[in-house]
């Protein structure tokens, strides 16, 4: 109890079966003035419809589930490989003119873990940044704060960055609601 100076959850809670004890958890072993941060996803957004859509389907088809259950790396570079050569069988050069190295770059680990998370996770509650804020003051935070931050991605996410570090423009809060928030107290 009242422990660490600076506590440090990233990823985790809307992974956990009660956000709220969780962050109960959290509040009980940071100290009295220190500093506790999150990031949490948040609830909303054209983005996370889609993702629930596809994580009801995941439980539901088992060809999904397993397509997704076995995606890897070499399974998205296979992919890549076929459209490519569909697309130039139908005489669209657009396939020859796009690098497939370049799209086997953007489609990697990384991106297959996310895509994993998102869809196979067995729990993925959401939460609005108010209902956060309002949690960690009414359970003795202060100076609570949410951060804007600029990920380097190697992947396709990277087109995302922009939207990640500015979570209050129109496309950003369009596609993913409250996003994924970064907040310290």
């Amino acid at each position: 109890d009242d422990f660490f100076d600076f506590a440090n959850c990233a990823g985790v809670l809307h992974h956990t079966a009660d956000l709220y004890q969780g962050m109960r958890e959290l509040a009980r072993v940071t100290k009295r003035g220190g500093t506790l941060y999150m990031l949490i996803n948040g609830k909303g957004g054209l983005i996370r419809d889609i993702t629930n859509l596809l994580r009801d389907k995941y439980h539901e088809d088992s060809e999904f589930k397993l397509f997704i259950d076995n995606l890897n790396e070499e399974r998205f570079g296979e992919i890549a490989d076929w459209i490519s050569s569909e697309m130039a069988a139908h005489g669209d050069d657009m396939g020859e003119r796009v690098s497939i190295g370049l799209l086997r770059t953007l489609f990697d680990q990384d991106l297959v873990l996310t895509i994993k998370d998102r869809i196979a996770a067995p729990v993925y509650h959401e939460f609005s940044e108010e209902e956060i804020v309002e949690w960690l003051v009414g359970n003795g935070f202060s100076q609570v704060e949410r951060f804007t931050r600029y990920p380097r991605y190697n992947n396709v996410r990277r087109f995302l960055s922009p939207l990640y570090n500015s979570y209050g423009h129109q496309l950003s809060k369009m596609l993913f609601g409250s996003g994924q928030m970064g907040i310290k107290a």
